[in-house]
Parts: C-alpha cells; structure tokens; sequence
C-alpha cells in the first residue's frame, strides 16, 4: 500500500497491515491518493528549494565568520587571568554586534575562555561548513 507520512510528504510503499494497524490510526501517515501523490510531490519540490536556499544563507555566513575578530572586555589579575570564564551567551552577543548571528551549538571554544589575550573559536554550520574566528580578551 503507497502512503504518504504526514511529517516528511514522502510517498513509500509499505505493507498493508502495517499501514492500516500502525501508520494511519496513530497519524503518522494517510493513504496515497493520486492527487495526495502529487501534492507530496510538490510539496517535495519546494522543501528542496527551501533548503537549497539555506545553504547558500550557511555558507555565506560562514563567509562572514571567517577570520573576524571579536572584542571581549572582561575583568581579570594581574597574571591575565579573568576572574570568571567567559561565557557562550556573551560570545553569541559580541558576534552579533558584528552583524552576524549564530546559534550555540554551532560554536565551541577548544578550551573554556579564562585568560587575557587571543583565543580561536570554531563554527561548524548544520550545511558542513566550518569556519573560525577570533576572540580577543580585553582587561576591563
């Protein structure tokens, strides 16, 4: 029996039994009409457009990303040690004070930011993209 899942509009054939006991009762899929074949199949077509869209936007914004550099001032000793780690939260915002905005878990430090001086920060991007930037630690 051809069905269409309500989630994904993918028309897969699946076994009968398994459609009418699982699939359809629990909403997870409707029977394949000629008409709900082509909607899917449209409805396919403009998923694919949208995502081609998107990464185009990811990989430009890792355009944007790579190589910047993003001031931090933060208070710290006399040996450069900040008296509290820097946090992803205040990375996030200096980053989109630049212009550009980034989701957390698409970047991550090597090690947590508790010094003075330069640190590199990596963006991987759900499209694959991975780029990295700058982070500079300022005494407050």
């Amino acid at each position: 029996m051809k069905v269409i899942f309500t989630k994904t509009a993918e028309v897969k054939e699946v076994s009968d039994g398994y459609a009418r006991n699982f699939l359809i009762p629990n909403g997870e899929a409707i029977a394949a009409t000629p008409k709900g074949i082509k909607e899917a199949e449209a409805l396919q077509k403009q998923k694919g457009v949208v995502a081609s869209t998107q990464m185009k936007e990811l990989d430009q914004l890792a355009k944007k990303c790579d190589g910047i550099v993003v001031e931090i001032s933060a208070a710290a000793n006399e040996d450069g040690t900040l008296f509290g780690a820097v946090a992803e939260s205040a990375i996030l915002e200096a980053v989109k004070q630049k212009g550009i905005i980034l989701e957390a878990a698409w970047v991550s430090t090597t090690e947590p930011v508790k010094h003075i001086g330069d640190h590199i920060v990596s963006v991987a991007l759900p499209n694959g993209a991975k780029t990295t930037f700058t982070l500079r630690i300022n005494n407050a």
